[in-house]
Formats: structure tokens, C-alpha cells, sequence
């Protein structure tokens, strides 16, 4: 039963990779505006450091359209793995930002959207009984 509600791979990574694009273009193209989204006060280090971000955001992204394909299950487990620990960490890092009153209420945004894909990446690794294979 629960294999059916277990997101397939390649859709998770999709998902991934389309957040990473969005969100990393408009870091990176529009900083100042992301910065005023989340009521950061903005500043030109700031915004280098949103850029810098927003780089990584679409690295990751395409990574995931990269390995989205691929039917080698060690290698997507993987990859998997290491997106799940990106996300715990973002997801982390914007929790603290909300609750310190670093980020505005529009922070929330990122604590949703990091705790659904650590969710799923985190179901994809304990639906199998032998959880040290991811």
C-alpha cells in the first residue's frame, strides 16, 4: 500500500528541478525583489548572496533533470539522499529565519515547500524495508 503513495522518482525529481529553476532565476535575476518578498532588507552583499544562492538552486535543478532518466537505482538513491539533506538544511535554516523574525511571514513559503520534498524524498528512502540502501 504504501509503494502506491510513494511519488515515483523521476516525478519527484522533475518537481525538484522545476522549484530549483524558478526559484534560482529569480534569485539570481531579480534579488532585490526575492529580498523584499521575504521583507529582507536589501543590500548589495545581500543581494550578491541571493544571486550566489539562486546559482545553486538551478545547479541543483539541473542535476535533477540530469539523473531524472536514469534507471540505475543506486545512483538515483543517491542523488536523492543528497537532495534530501539539502532540503532538511534549507528547510532548517528558513524555520529559524521565521521564527527570529529574519524573514516576514511569506518565509513560511520555504518551510512548506522544504518539508513537502523532504517528505517525499524521505518516504522514497523508508518505503523499503532495508533502509541503509538510500
Amino acid at each position: 500500500m504504501l509503494k502506491k503513495t510513494v511519488m515515483k522518482t523521476k516525478t519527484l525529481f522533475i518537481l525538484n528541478g522545476l522549484v530549483g529553476t524558478f526559484s534560482g532565476l529569480g534569485y539570481v535575476f531579480m534579488p532585490e525583489l526575492q529580498m523584499e518578498m521575504y521583507g529582507v532588507q536589501s543590500s548589495e552583499s545581500g543581494m550578491l548572496f541571493m544571486q550566489t544562492s539562486g546559482a545553486a538552486h538551478v545547479g541543483f535543478a539541473l542535476l535533477c533533470f540530469a539523473v531524472m532518466n536514469i534507471t540505475d537505482s543506486a545512483s538515483t538513491k543517491m542523488v536523492s539522499l543528497g537532495m534530501m539533506g539539502a532540503w532538511i538544511t534549507t528547510t532548517a535554516i528558513s524555520l529559524y529565519g521565521v521564527l527570529t523574525g529574519g524573514l516576514n511571514s511569506f518565509g513560511w513559503s520555504g518551510v512548506v515547500i522544504g518539508l513537502f520534498f523532504v517528505v517525499m524524498y524521505g518516504m522514497k528512502k523508508f518505503k523499503d524495508k532495508n533502509v541503509s540502501t538510500l
